[in-house]
């Protein structure tokens, strides 16, 4: 699972625990069942129902926006870069990608770890990146 993910509920279940509430009593609140609480916390669901989380967030008072800024989902007063990046593996083109990042060095370990991830290298193997930046843009508002 994605880490961003994982600090995200892993910061939904510390501050239900901070503010004393079992699964029946935030689920009671958020007008749903402990078992809904209870996957959300531990990512049994792959898919997380939005409405779900504003609610829990709610009732906890946990700024949603700031949740996700803290959990690294978005990002707040930086500028996104758009990168091509050419992935060789022995001096041949393996993959091509368009990732976007605040930086070049972001870019390509955004990229490593999304390689590793999905199991499309394997350990050990020497890779080379050829990156190109497409069109700068904030998110500023």
């Amino acid at each position: 699972m994605d880490k961003r993910i994982e600090k995200l509920i892993d910061t939904i279940r510390k501050e239900r625990i901070r503010q004393g509430y079992s699964l029946r009593q935030l689920a009671k609140e958020c007008d749903t069942s402990h078992s809904c609480i209870f996957d959300l916390e531990h990512s049994y669901n792959s898919k997380i129902d939005l409405i779900k989380l504003l609610k829990v967030c709610e009732v906890l008072e946990i700024d949603f926006y700031d949740l996700l800024v803290k959990s690294g989902l978005i990002f707040s007063d930086k500028v996104f870069h758009c990168y091509e990046i050419d992935v060789y593996l022995d001096d041949e083109l393996f993959y091509k990608f368009d990732v976007s990042e605040t930086t070049e060095d972001r870019a390509i370990k955004l990229l490593n770890e999304y390689l590793e991830i999905n199991n499309l290298i394997y350990e050990d193997c020497e890779l080379e990146f050829e990156i190109r930046e497409k069109i700068p843009r904030s998110l500023k508002k």
